[in-house]
């Protein structure tokens, strides 16, 4: 009596094929996974590069609008300027001393940030190299300082400076559009009283 029969048979065509079509699925269902979770997270490694900048200039930014005064330039004629009326690109302010001041300037996809005074001062940038601003604008209000005797009965000019912050953000991802992210933010200085520079060559440039 034979007890065991041996069985020389395989696998055939179709059952080859079926199971390399079904590791062929599961092999591209993986890579896609991993490709996409790859994705992701270089996505995620760019955004938190564009917020830690954001979070870096608005600290900045918010530090300096509260420590100082709004520099309300006088032209030679005596009346304030009214290039506060519209969105500026370079902000000077004032320390509570008049000894000292700051500034933030946007030229050219960089946030310039001075101190010190016209003839000694230091500048650097206040974003990264790899991520540019797109925007930098601020708004200051009111438009002409509230505490000059010369508006004292200006009702619509009788309220505390501030300065509004609008800024965007962005980092280069080849083909496609750029990363990007929009920021705004209000600060209001805590300087009560008019502030005017002891010697205008205090006045830090700008440009420097």
């Amino acid at each position: 009596m034979e007890l065991f029969r041996k069985n020389n048979k395989g696998f055939t065509l179709i059952e080859m094929l079926i199971s390399m079509s079904i590791f062929v699925i599961f092999t591209g269902i993986l890579i896609g996974s991993y490709t996409s979770i790859v994705q992701s997270q270089k996505e995620a490694n760019q955004y938190r590069d564009l917020y830690s900048n954001a979070r870096y200039i608005i600290d900045k930014f918010t530090e300096e609008v509260k420590d100082g005064a709004v520099y309300y330039e006088l032209n030679k004629e005596g009346v304030v300027n009214n290039k506060f009326k519209t969105a500026v690109y370079s902000l000077i302010l004032i320390s509570k001393d008049g000894e000292s001041s700051v500034c933030f300037d946007y030229d050219e996809g960089n946030v310039r940030f001075s101190e010190g005074k016209s003839t000694e001062q230091k500048s650097y940038t206040l974003n990264s190299e790899n991520v540019r601003v797109k925007n930098f604008e601020m708004f200051v209000s009111p438009a002409s300082d509230p505490y000059d005797s010369a508006n004292i009965f200006a009702d619509t000019l009788q309220f505390q400076p501030k300065v509004t912050l609008r800024m965007i953000l962005e980092k280069d991802r080849g083909v496609k559009d750029p990363y990007e992210v929009d920021f705004t933010t209000t600060v209001s200085s805590r300087i009560y009283q008019s502030i005017k520079p002891v010697d205008t060559s205090l006045i830090v440039n700008c440009n420097g």
